[in-house]
């Protein structure tokens, strides 16, 4: 039994992005290059390479046919991160002072190394998401997960993140649910996060879902043995790579090659970035 060749929640939440002028690449192609990609990324030490490389990957998003609605929702998870990163690292890191506050039992001291270090770990990790953004938005689960089968990663691990990705959205649909029964009954959420009342409502729905998807594992796990889950699993023949992967492949690493001469080779070129 093979669940990448199923219709459901995965199909439906991915399907929604996916697609667009890269859906034809074929997906062992755009697994290995930009996952080539993120790796060259965390090499380059330059902040201001990195942000331009960022732009690079983001105008691949939209030209793919991303639509940008969907991209800056999801790029609004980066930003508690980076907020983190720059209120943390900067007082944490020894260095050259930027900015210094005294008081009277108390100094704080800013650095400009703790705070290129936050802007670079940031960099790194846009990077990172708009890659696997891209991967994800335009191949879609079932096609991904071939993917996976097809360069021959172990099936076990191949299942174990299909099933995490599948029951995401099970457990969300669930959730949902529960809210709005909730709302039938006139419930009305308390204004406040560390209310007791809050809290306890908090609990109880972990554990009436916890309940849930306890019951649910059971009967999906049943009906998967009634339909000969545990054979060997069926996959398609592997694709041919036509000339347009290798296309996508080489401007994709070229790029990212680009920026890392440019960051390790030429540090002339780039004195006034860093």
């Amino acid at each position: 039994m093979c669940m990448a060749h199923q219709h459901g929640p995965v199909e439906h939440n991915a399907g929604k992005w996916s697609g667009g002028r890269l859906e034809s690449i074929d997906p062992r192609t755009k697994i290995l290059v930009l996952i080539s990609y993120v790796a060259v990324m965390v090499t380059l030490l330059s902040p201001g390479l990195l942000l331009a490389a960022g732009g690079f990957m983001l105008a691949v998003n939209l030209l793919a046919g991303i639509q940008v609605k969907n991209l800056l929702a999801r790029l609004l998870w980066l930003i508690p991160f980076t907020v983190v990163m720059l209120l943390l690292f900067p007082f944490i890191t020894p260095g050259e002072p930027v900015w210094t506050w005294q008081g009277k039992w108390l100094t704080v001291v800013a650095s400009h190394q703790g705070l290129e270090k936050a802007l670079l770990l940031s960099g790194r990790v846009l990077n990172a998401f708009l890659a696997m953004n891209l991967l994800i938005l335009t191949t879609g689960w079932s096609r991904l997960f071939a993917g996976f089968r097809a360069m021959k990663l172990p099936v076990l691990l191949v299942q174990i993140i299909e099933f995490a990705v599948r029951y995401i959205y099970v457990l969300q649909a669930e959730l949902r649910s529960m809210r709005t029964a909730r709302l039938a009954r006139n419930f009305r959420a308390g204004k406040v996060f560390w209310h007791r009342h809050t809290m306890s409502t908090l609990a109880a729905d972990l554990g009436i879902l916890f309940l849930r998807a306890w019951e649910r594992s059971d009967r999906v796990y049943t009906a998967m043995l009634a339909r000969g889950f545990g054979k060997p699993v069926q996959t398609r023949e592997a694709q041919a790579v036509f000339w347009h992967d290798l296309a996508f492949a080489a401007l994709i690493m070229t790029v990212a090659l680009g920026f890392f001469w440019l960051d390790h080779s030429a540090p002339e070129w780039v004195a006034w970035i860093k």
